[in-house]
């Protein structure tokens, strides 16, 4: 999965979600949860999904000088460096490449 940059996009009261229960704390009155640990993590055989050489469709997530991270349809998030044709410019944050 890719970040949601603020979880109420995501999250809503009175949703049902399955969750791991991370922390409960009684007297405080705080319940920590995580619905991340629920799912597979992306990253587990990354290499078998997307070998070394192979072409894939993503959107970039953000920038760093000399390239992008970009989110993969399987929650992967890869880091791409520009080739020499290419300029920062030519890329911004939501665009697919």
């Amino acid at each position: 999965m890719g970040g949601i940059p603020d979880l109420r996009e995501q999250y809503h009261p009175g949703d049902e979600l399955t969750c791991v229960v991370k922390q409960f704390d009684r007297k405080a009155g705080t319940l920590e949860i995580s619905v991340k640990e629920t799912v597979p993590n992306p990253f587990d055989e990354a290499s078998l999904r997307h070998p070394v050489g192979c072409r894939r469709r993503a959107t970039i997530a953000g920038k760093y000088a000399g390239g992008v991270f970009c989110n993969l349809s399987d929650g992967a998030v890869v880091m791409c460096r520009y080739s020499f044709h290419y300029e920062d410019s030519d890329f911004k944050t939501g665009d697919t490449v």
